[in-house]
């Protein structure tokens, strides 16, 4: 095949590499997709083409994965469209750098361990695999972090969903990696047999159940899908918040929530408008997204916040992982002129850096994440685990991504969290998906993003963690290095106990 013909083949593999996500779910064809890459980099005859190769994978991976990023910058910033093409052009290119790890990790650790044995063909699978784990641990702090499209996410529709609960998405990814390489690797009946035997024992495996329910609690998540111009129109906060006010009424729950910055006011504001307009009863709490407004050292400082409004009682949750180039950009003094285009609202916000107050709720202790905190494994396991948290939150406001794939892909990160940590999860999301998913990650109920609703349902409180709450590190890290362990020993015993050849293959 013509180099300039491989080059446009592997662009189309990296390009359905996200028809495995929400919305479409065909999870066969990434597991295609990495195949081809794992035969391609294996014939790429120097560091320089694997590179390359993979590099153009993953052009076609996020032009396709993240081409929601278009509708923010042009139908939000109004930009003009040939500008935000541009700029998202720009950002794939840049993000599939990552990706061109692939390519020359894996021929670095294939030349150490591959040989002429019988052990070849686990060789490169488990040479590949560690690549690959690699370059989606770096994608958690890369660029500030954007762990995205990882592939453990496509195990959603499939038996092996709940193998996120002992190793995370990043055990997940794994899994899809090795299974879709290993298939180009079997030569016998014997492999077949091995590789079936092993998808059977994972499948098993993952339907395990870690934890238990305790107290039950009625809860609910509200969503207006209200769009972003008619929610930062001042005159309009009065009909909007009436909006919330009237479907939260409507709700025969204790705990009702709203979506990220639900009514764009300041926390005693919303308190405020609480009091005046939402008679609520004695046993009914509120989780409100709203702007926390502090002075600070001379500083007017603005926070994404998440506050619990419970009979008079009010705790504040600071958002901490901001969206770069949304809520805050990166080297300001230098970059802010270049973004002076950009018209988003609250782009200069304030992370919070000390220490949360607990959301507690009667027995309820609630973990709260807000929009893009959801996507960071790690740290919804280190904030589960720190304040023993019984349900996990999230609210988002997914109208920046309009009616694009986006929202459908955001709520898909947000169900892996629910089975890494054995908890319920209770998410509301302007114009995106609100839903309460249960801790095997199963969709107990949801709307769709262009609905105007209630979503309620029964949560408990938790008991006992799965395997995964208990790793140390970064998951991600920490598989690759049992892998290359893997690696080595197998080498060195390959190396120790060689085997005659057989004819009988």
């Amino acid at each position: 095949m013509k180099f300039s013909l491989l080059i446009l083949f592997v662009f189309i593999a990296g390009a359905i590499y996200s028809t495995g996500f929400e919305p479409f779910n065909v999870w066969p064809l990434t597991l295609c997709s990495i195949a081809v890459l794992f035969y391609v980099i294996t014939s790429a005859k120097t560091y320089k083409e694997a590179f390359l190769l993979a590099w153009i994978f993953g052009i076609g991976k996020y032009v396709v994965g993240v081409s929601w990023v278009y509708v923010s910058i042009h139908d939000h910033g109004d930009v003009h469209w040939f500008i935000s093409g541009g700029l998202v052009l720009g950002l794939c290119l840049i993000f599939a750098l990552t990706v061109g790890l692939v390519g020359l990790l894996y021929r670095l650790s294939y030349r150490n361990f591959a040989d002429d044995s019988r052990f070849n063909s686990l060789f490169t699978v488990l040479s590949f695999a560690i690549a690959w784990t690699l370059y989606e641990w770096c994608l958690t702090w890369v660029f500030g972090g954007f762990p995205w499209l990882l592939a453990g996410y496509v195990t959603t529709h499939t038996p092996l969903y709940g193998i996120a609960a002992i190793g995370g998405v990043s055990l997940a990814s794994a899994v899809v990696v090795v299974l879709a390489s290993s298939a180009l690797r079997v030569r016998n009946w014997r492999h077949a047999l091995a590789l079936a035997a092993s998808i059977a024992g994972l499948v098993l495996v993952s339907h395990v159940k870690w934890t238990s329910s305790g107290k039950p609690y009625d809860v609910a998540a509200i969503q207006t899908a209200i769009s972003i111009k008619e929610k930062w129109v001042r005159p309009r906060l009065d009909e909007i918040f009436g909006q919330y006010a009237a479907l939260s009424l409507d709700a025969d729950v204790e705990l009702v929530l709203w979506p990220e910055s639900a009514v764009p006011v300041s926390v005693e504001k919303t308190s405020q408008l609480i009091q005046d307009r939402m008679p609520q009863p004695l046993d009914r709490a509120y989780l409100i997204g709203q702007f926390d407004i502090r002075e600070e050292l001379g500083e007017r400082n603005v926070y994404n916040s998440l506050s619990l409004f419970d009979n008079g009682d009010i705790f504040v949750y600071r958002k901490e992982k901001l969206v770069p180039f949304g809520e805050y950009v990166p080297f300001a003094d230098a970059l802010g002129p270049v973004f002076d285009f950009f018209e988003f609202p609250m782009s200069n916000l304030a992370a919070e850096s000390g220490e949360q107050p607990r959301l507690q709720f009667r027995d309820l202790t609630i973990v709260p994440s807000i929009c893009f905190e959801i996507i960071f494994s790690s740290r919804v396991s280190n904030e589960t685990i720190s304040a023993q948290g019984d349900l996990l939150v999230n609210v988002s406001e997914d109208a920046w991504f309009g009616n694009s794939i986006g929202p459908h892909q955001h709520f898909q990160v947000a169900r892996m969290r629910a089975v890494e940590q054995g908890r319920y999860l209770l998410r509301s999301a302007n114009r995106g998906i609100s839903a309460l998913v249960d801790p095997s990650g199963g969709v107990v109920a949801m709307l769709p993003p262009t609905e105007s609703g209630i979503v309620a349902g029964t949560v408990y409180s938790m008991s006992g963690r799965t395997p995964f709450s208990y790793i140390p590190i970064d998951s991600g890290l920490l598989i690759a290095l049992v892998l290359l362990l893997s690696s080595a020993i197998l080498r060195q015993y390959s190396t120790r106990f060689p085997v005659r050849p057989s004819h009988r293959d």
